[in-house]
């Protein structure tokens, strides 16, 4: 393929999965970018318009027809939507994530991302806020970086990417293919799917949002490494020969209370560039869950569950079985795979009530959804699948200081793959400037606050 075809045009069809998310309510992803320096809404609002014309996932919106397909389009697709909220405190971004995450996304109007503006005194928090739908970790450092491009210079001319070609048959290595039994079995859900298939849309997700955010309940603690702390932590896994993900996810599962579970982890894992036609900065979901377990040896410590950990990647990280859960997921009916969330979630809306009688009973059916959240690592509601799921976004490449205004740090809290009461923790983790930030975030029935704050308090200490 060409460079002058290595893109999809506009409209196309949304892939498998994409779809999987689309009626998620718990799989909204944010983050902060603290500035030094003042902006104001009318500023970011001009530097979202120029940023949208760079990225035409901005510009789309989701025709959806159910069984017929989706489509992202952008025939009469608004723009994302800007919230200024004053300030009130440090950790005010937090609340803010949380009342704009209770108010349902309209794919079928724009695109599911948000911004939002915190103005202090002598610095401002812009936060983005991004549903897995069509957003991962790089997309949302992307928008941040051409964000403070346009806001420090309104007259800087706009780059236009091309919209990426997404994961799916064609943009895939040719390693990535599902074995003979496995394809038996997709296609036996499949065809069972088939004859008892019900199509979920935008008003059943409504109800289901509303539902999952009228009873989720969750903390978020922050930990922070300075410079010093960070440069020595990255000197040690240089000379150890560990990469900061595996050391970071073992040292998390190494810090969870000792409860049922916790060595299950899942590790996001970023497949951009390992792709026939990378999307370079583009604006996608392109990450992987890759399921691995913690090896714990309690009289050698947590440090040598990470180089353990780091040893049991490297043959997960080979191509087939990377991209085994991309393939499976591909091969799989789209609206069984929007049908997912509905049955994870049935038991939480109240079946008393007439707007919600028809998924309370989708929610009990037995069905080929019900088997698919029945599997192992499925995890029907009230059950752990994982102990921690972690997203280790780096150090991203800048430049993070243009003009009058510098990012002094960036948090990151990832979109979970489960709803929050399906895990024990997700963390997600990127530096700026040299600063470590780390987000633990687990809903408050699965870690009361005593416990989380006891993780963030062992994880540290591990850290340094």
């Amino acid at each position: 393929m060409t460079a002058e075809n290595n893109r999809a045009e506009l409209p196309r069809a949304l892939t498998p999965l994409e779809r999987q998310w689309i009626w998620a309510p718990w799989a909204i992803a944010s983050l902060l970018v603290r500035l030094r320096g003042r902006v104001n809404e009318t500023m970011l609002q001009a530097a979202l318009d120029k940023v949208a014309q760079r990225h035409p996932a901005l510009r789309a919106r989701v025709q959806y027809a159910g069984a017929q397909g989706a489509t992202l389009t952008p025939e009469g697709a608004g723009g994302p939507w800007v919230q200024t909220v004053p300030r009130q405190s440090e950790d005010h971004w937090l609340r803010a994530v949380a009342d704009a995450s209770r108010q349902p996304f309209d794919v079928g109007a724009r695109p599911p991302i948000r911004l939002l503006l915190l103005d202090g005194t002598r610095s401002t928090d812009l936060v983005i806020l991004g549903h897995a739908l069509l957003t991962d970790g790089a997309s949302l450092i992307s928008l941040a970086r051409d964000l403070l491009a346009h806001l420090s210079n309104p007259v800087l001319p706009v780059e236009p990417l091309p919209a990426p070609l997404p994961m799916a048959e064609g943009n895939l290595p040719e390693e990535a293919t599902l074995g003979t039994l496995a394809r038996m079995g997709i296609n036996r859900a499949n065809g069972r799917w088939e004859k008892e298939r019900m199509v979920l849309d935008q008003e059943d997700y409504r109800s289901l949002h509303r539902a999952y955010w009228g009873r989720a309940r969750s903390r978020v603690l922050t930990a922070v490494l300075e410079p010093e702390q960070t440069a020595s932590l990255m000197d040690r896994l240089g000379q150890g020969g560990l990469s900061l993900q595996a050391t970071l996810a073992a040292l998390v599962g190494a810090s969870l209370p000792a409860t049922e579970g916790r060595e299950k982890l899942g590790i996001v894992v970023d497949l951009r560039q390992r792709l026939p036609q990378p999307p370079a900065e583009a604006l996608g979901a392109f990450t992987t869950l890759l399921p691995v377990t913690l090896r714990e040896d309690v009289n050698r410590g947590p440090w040598e569950a990470a180089r353990r950990l780091q040893e049991t990647l490297a043959p997960e990280l080979e191509t087939r079985r990377l991209f085994e859960q991309v393939s499976t997921t591909l091969a799989t009916d789209p609206t069984l795979l929007e049908a997912l969330p509905f049955k994870r979630l049935g038991g939480t809306v109240q079946p008393g009530v007439p707007r919600f009688a028809r998924l309370a009973a989708f929610g009990r059916r037995d069905d080929a959804a019900l088997a698919a959240v029945r599997r192992p690592g499925g995890a029907t509601p009230g059950e752990s699948a994982l102990g921690a799921v972690v997203d280790v976004l780096g150090d991203p490449e800048g430049p993070w200081e243009r003009g009058s205004l510098a990012v002094d740090q960036l948090v990151y809290r990832p979109a979970p793959p489960l709803p929050l009461s399906n895990l024990l923790l997700n963390v997600g983790a990127v530096a700026v400037n040299g600063r470590l930030s780390i987000t633990l975030e687990a809903a408050e029935a699965v870690l009361d606050a005593a416990a989380l704050e006891g993780v963030r308090e062992r994880l540290l200490a591990s850290l340094s």
